[in-house]
């Protein structure tokens, strides 16, 4: 739906988005995604859709909403269930960025704040945070979350494999 003040709707600025700043969402997502691996109770895929369909404070959802009560990760409030919502759709490779890039990134998106030509003010909000979040975060912490999602994934493998050959785990 259109608004006056708006000249794009959701799903277009959703992709565009994805298009130009998916990056900020997945480095913004990324533990959260790394601690749901880690525990066997969702893949991340299965977590996002969920999450995407759990409605306000995941009420359509108790299993989720009692999952998130359970977990904890570095940085989990930084973020508002309507942020992560928005944020877990945009998905790409958390590629390396200079921080020319960053501020040049920023500035665009803030301007779509005010203006919402190719970006809802809401979204562009969103991303202006997950654009802040990288400039405190990225350079001191990828390389650990990197390690750890990989163990993760790793472990998360092994479990599968055994499970495959041997059944559940014996009570």
């Amino acid at each position: 739906m259109r608004t006056e003040r708006n000249s794009t709707d959701g799903l277009t600025s959703l992709l565009y988005c994805i298009k130009h700043y998916a990056s900020y969402g997945k480095f913004a997502t990324y533990r959260l995604g790394t601690v749901v691996s880690a525990t066997d109770v969702y893949t991340f895929e299965s977590f996002k859709q969920s999450f995407l369909a759990s409605g306000d404070n995941h009420c359509k959802d108790p299993r989720l909403q009692k999952f998130l009560e359970t977990i904890s990760y570095e940085d989990s409030d930084y973020f508002s269930i309507p942020e992560i919502r928005f944020l877990l759709q945009l998905t790409a490779f958390c590629s390396p960025r200079s921080d020319s890039k960053v501020a040049r990134d920023h500035r665009k998106v803030t301007r779509e704040i005010k203006r919402g030509k190719r970006i809802l003010p809401s979204h562009a909000r969103i991303l202006a945070k997950a654009i802040e979040y990288w400039k405190l975060r990225y350079s001191e912490k990828v390389v650990d979350w990197n390690r750890r999602a990989k163990e993760v994934n790793k472990d998360r493998r092994l479990r599968v494999k055994l499970r495959n050959l041997f059944g559940p785990p014996v009570e």
